[in-house]
């Protein structure tokens, strides 16, 4: 790895911040179609080598990428959904079946009867768990196991793909947090802020080292059961686009928004 390989993960993880902001969107997805994933899980499966090159160089640029991301996008996501909404969800379409075929061809992925079946089934319980927890409201009045819950919750939507759909349904589940770090210069609520980022980070890491031993294990159905997951990210994003008029101009623009976000994730692949 090279120096150069913290500037292109930060730049990827400042794009899945910045995305992070669309309903539905999911961040593993995201990790997923840029590339990133695997050197992910290696750096939280690995977390205590000492020469952990994916954490320095891929992981951490990503997670920086992220919250500078976070920051910024809010207001560039809002325009874009407001004026261009169609067009900016298909570009994401483009980019997970992008990200898609990347993973087939690189990691010479199969498909057979099991893990189609296997497939199937991920992606039917997967929207139908999401839609049961739809709107549901965390009522958990202790903060610090509020902050647990979504620590928890938060580590397992960055590797899981279409686990963030569950964050971003969860009424006033975050107000805690949010309200914490407006207020972190107090010890308790600079408590409940690091007992939310011990327990994401302990997620993280016993996820990771779980993945890393079903890819060890079949790396083939493990790739197949992430990309099943990323099916249903784009089955919810498309669930999110509200009616437009179909005419030459909004047919053309899609087309082209699909187009520019799958040639982006076959190319950030060679980065």
């Amino acid at each position: 790895m090279k120096k150069k390989d913290v500037f292109v993960s930060t730049i990827k993880g400042l794009i899945t911040g910045i995305v992070s902001w669309v309903n539905n969107m999911s961040i593993a997805s995201m990790i997923l179609s840029v590339s990133s994933y695997e050197h992910v899980i290696d750096s939280f499966s690995n977390i205590r080598k000492k020469n952990n090159k994916d954490l320095w160089y891929v992981t951490i640029p990503i997670l920086l990428g992220i919250c500078f991301g976070l920051l910024a996008g809010y207001h560039l996501i809002s325009f874009l959904l407001k004026r261009f909404q169609l067009q900016t969800i298909i570009l994401f379409v483009g980019l997970f079946v992008g990200g898609i075929r990347v993973l087939f061809v690189k990691q010479k992925l199969t498909l057979n009867k099991k893990n189609i079946f296997v497939s199937i089934m991920i992606i039917t319980l997967g929207i139908v768990l999401i839609v049961f927890l739809k709107n549901i409201n965390l009522a958990i009045k202790n903060n610090f196991l509020n902050s647990m819950v979504l620590g928890f919750i938060t580590g397992v939507s960055i590797l899981i793909p279409g686990a963030s759909a569950i964050t971003s349904n969860i009424k006033n589940g975050y107000t805690p947090i949010i309200d914490s770090l407006k207020h972190i210069s107090l010890f308790k609520h600079f408590i409940i802020v690091i007992v939310f980022i011990i327990v994401c980070i302990i997620t993280l890491v016993l996820l990771a080292k779980v993945i890393k031993v079903l890819m060890n294990k079949n790396k083939n159905n493990t790739y197949i059961a992430l990309c099943s997951c990323m099916i249903i990210s784009i089955v919810l994003l498309i669930i999110e686009i509200k009616p437009v008029a179909i005419n030459f101009v909004n047919v053309f623009t899609s087309i082209l928004a699909f187009l520019w976000g799958y040639i982006f994730a076959k190319n950030v692949e060679r980065e």
